[in-house]
């Protein structure tokens, strides 16, 4: 009979074993989907099966390995079954940071544990889990932000720097009109200069010339009024010499006849 009973234990221990894995493989399922909504993050191993009924049940199976670009930690081992004992080590650390290695493999079970204290644990190891993932997600949305942060004051430096540079090019431009226009301005100037310079050399060639010719007009009339006076002179003392002569021929003529 007590055999009988035994059997009908173990029966039933596998039963709810079994029913533990089916949990357990869902579990993984679902958390897998998530994985697969998640794109940065990988969620943990799924959780280890069931312990066994009766006092001093084995503990489940430790969880699966964590997945994901941050791998988790393997799930923990299963709690014992009913009638006291500690329950099952938690899992394996978390992995590396960049998606590297895999989670750590779940912990043995333990010896048979209580019921109650199993469950308790179970809502203590899902607070936890869910307590990494909210981190996680806290790390990824701050990571997201600093990468947001970085990529505007990239471009806002960009913007400036182009800016900055199109000033540039402005004042440069602006420089060399307003250089452009000071040379044509001098230009302007030097050619108004020239002409002027011209037009007076002109000016002063005429007035010089005007003046030589007046000079040696002058002088001609100077000549001429000269060399008139002085003919007249030459003609007058002629005229005079003339008179002398036929005064003196006169007397001659008088004396001859007083004379005779």
């Amino acid at each position: 009979m007590a055999d009988g009973k035994e059997e009908g234990k173990e029966e039933e221990v596998g039963e709810e074993g079994e029913e533990d894995e089916e949990e357990g493989e869902k579990e993984k399922k679902r958390r897998g989907s998530r994985r697969k909504r998640t794109t940065r993050n990988g969620d943990g191993g799924g959780r280890g099966g069931g312990g066994g009924e009766g006092r001093g049940g084995g503990g489940g199976g430790g969880g699966g390995d964590g997945g994901g670009w941050r791998d988790g930690g393997g799930g923990g081992g299963g709690g014992g079954g009913r009638g006291g004992g500690d329950d099952g080590g938690r899992g394996g650390g978390r992995g590396a940071a960049d998606g590297g290695g895999l989670g750590g493999l779940g912990g043995g079970g333990g010896g048979g544990g209580d019921e109650e204290e199993e469950e308790e644990e179970e809502e203590e190891e899902e607070e936890e889990e869910e307590e990494e993932e909210e981190e996680e997600e806290e790390e990824e949305e701050l990571e997201e932000e600093e990468e947001e942060d970085k990529a505007t004051t990239k471009k806002k430096k960009k913007k400036e720097k182009k800016k900055k540079k199109k000033k540039k090019k402005k004042k440069k431009k602006k420089k060399k009109k307003k250089k452009r226009r000071r040379r044509r301005r001098k230009r302007r100037r030097w050619r108004e200069r020239r002409r002027t310079r011209s037009r007076r050399q002109r000016w002063s060639r005429r007035r010089s010339l005007r003046r030589r010719r007046r000079r040696t007009r002058r002088r001609r009339r100077r000549r001429r009024r000269r060399r008139e006076e002085e003919e007249e002179e030459e003609e007058e003392e002629e005229e005079e010499e003339e008179e002398e002569e036929e005064e003196e021929e006169e007397e001659e003529e008088e004396e001859e006849n007083e004379m005779m």
